[in-house]
Formats: structure tokens, sequence, C-alpha cells
């Protein structure tokens, strides 16, 4: 039987739309009652997106904490039983990851992790298109999972570590899409530092620690964070911004994150997943409602908030024409 044929058939994408009129920078975490991951029809695009930034500009995708903890590779362990777990949870979806007799099958052609090494193992029958297969053979065995579950999920994802004070610091970030931040700056760091260049983000810095302990203990949560952007490149680090170029509405996108955490608390870790949203504004934007909400948040954002989501020329596209 042919991988096509194996796999159930993935949903259309649903883009979300979490505008509220006023707009604000704070946590606004909620229980989630839904599949921790969600592949959709555009899961194949996103994985060949991410295989290619990881063979162009790996640098730029994947950042570790130095020294690595000495569990890690059990964390890693976690994180993919938990997936497991989740896909098992809601038969319904098609799951990222699911449990074998040696390890994890994984939502990448042919790809089969071993739990005792890492090893990669061609899934029967012969695949036409190998290229994520020997990309994950190449690499040194902490690694090769990392990277395979980089690619099983449509979301990036990050491993937050509490710390011996009880601060949530940044371990592992699996970045392949950032939205205008450098997963490389923030290795290490803790919530607090992690949210200091967020304009208005007084909220969530005085709740960092708590939010910290939240995330490891209880879950798993979800929330949603929006922008507009002039392309409908998933990635934009910020070594490959360019001048903003949307002359006209047409020309816009509406961006969104959802953000998902998934505690491990046995570790003292969470999972931290972002799923990128992006389509044409117009498509996203399309009744009375939803266009008037937009134009009300964005006309409600302080300086500093456009500023800081470089919103200028956007927010005056919009208002002037909704």
């Amino acid at each position: 039987m042919s991988e096509t044929a194996r796999r159930p058939s993935l949903p259309a994408p649903s883009v979300p739309f979490p505008v509220s009129p006023m707009h604000a920078m704070r946590p606004d975490l909620r229980r989630l009652e839904g599949p921790v991951v969600v592949l959709d029809a555009l899961a194949p695009a996103y994985q060949a997106a991410k295989l290619q930034r990881l063979r162009r500009v790996p640098g730029r995708c994947l950042a570790l904490a130095e020294p690595p903890a000495h569990d890690l590779d059990t964390a890693l362990a976690a994180v993919l039983d938990r997936l497991a777990d989740d896909g098992a949870a809601h038969p319904g979806s098609v799951p990222a990851v699911a449990r074998t007799a040696a390890g994890w099958r994984l939502a990448v052609p042919g790809v089969v992790l071993a739990r005792e090494d890492w090893r990669v193992r061609d899934d029967p029958p012969a695949l036409a298109d190998t290229s994520s297969i020997d990309f994950l053979e190449a690499l040194p065995p902490r690694l090769r999972a990392i990277h395979a579950l980089g690619l099983a999920l449509q979301d990036d994802w990050a491993l937050m570590r509490l710390d011996a004070q009880g601060a949530a610091r940044a371990e592992l970030l699996h970045v392949c899409f950032p939205s205008g931040w450098d997963p490389a700056s923030k290795a290490g760091l803790d919530f607090l530092s992690i949210h200091a260049p967020v304009a208005d983000g007084e909220a969530v810095r005085t709740a960092s620690r708590a939010l910290g302990a939240t995330i490891v203990q209880r879950g798993p949560f979800e929330r949603h964070v929006w922008t507009l952007a002039d392309g409908a490149s998933l990635a934009r680090h910020p070594a490959e911004a360019t001048a903003f170029s949307a002359p006209s509405l047409e020309d816009l996108y509406f961006r969104c994150e959802r953000q998902v955490t998934v505690p491990l608390p046995s570790l003292g870790r969470a999972l931290f997943l972002i799923r990128v949203h992006v389509a044409p504004l117009l498509a996203v934007a399309d009744d009375a409602d939803r266009r008037s909400r937009l134009a009300q948040a964005l006309g409600s954002m302080t300086p500093a908030v456009v500023a800081y989501k470089g919103l200028d020329a956007a927010r005056a596209l919009v208002t002037s024409r909704w």
C-alpha cells in the first residue's frame, strides 16, 4: 500500500480570527479543548518549506541552551510520547506522532524514529521522494530526533524548562517560521527576558514567573496572536526582512499564530507549540463584522505597539478603506 493510500485525508485549513475591537498585549491563556496538534491539507507544503530552511539556514531555525541538560533526550522522548497520546485521544484527527513497537512513526513519509538510538528507519514501501529521510539520516542522533519532530509538525516548537529559581527558560527552540524575531537570541532566556522587547507587555512581564510555573504544571493552554504582513511567506526572520511592499489592501496578508502549551510536570518542562497561519487579508476579513473589528483593533493600538509590530503602513491601508 502506498504512503498516500495508507494516510487518512487531511482537512482543509482554517485560519483563526482572534481580533478584538480593543487590542491589548496580555497572556490570555485559555484551556485547550481540542487536540494539541492539528494537521491540515497544507501539511506537505509546511514540511517542504521547513526542510528547505533547515538545509539552507539551519542556524536561523534551531537554537539550544548551553550546556544541554543531562536529561534532554529523556525530555524529547516524553514530548514524542505526549504527542502520541494526543493523537490517540483524538481519533478523528491525523496524528503527527504515533507509537510503534520500537519507537514512533512520524507524519513524515517513511520516517520511524527508534526509541533506543533515534535511528531513522525507512518505513516500507519505498518512497519516490526520500529527501526528508536522507536529510535526517545524515544528522547526529539528537539532532535527528529534534528535526524529525519539527518536520512532522506544522507547528514550530520549543521546550521551556524551570530553573533552580523557578523561572521558565527556553531550553530548545525549533522555529522555522518566526514572526519577526530571531530564535537564536532567545535560547537560555527566561520568560521575563524573552518578553522584554514586547511593547505594552507589562502584564506579560509581571506574570512571567507565574506563567512559567503554570504551563509546566497545568494545561494544555491555548492563545492566539495576530498581525498583518505584506507577503505570504511563513518565515519572517529579521535577517531576511525587506522594506514594506504592499501598495494596496489587496496585497496585505493576515498572519495569526496559534500558541499551545503542554505540561511535562515530571520533567519540570513544558512544550510550547506555535502554528503559523497566513492568508490573504481579504479572504479572512470577509464580512462587515470582521472588517469592523480589525479596523477598531488597529485604531486602538498604542503608537508603541504599532511600531513594535511594524504596522504603520498596513494600518493606514486598512483604516483608509474600512
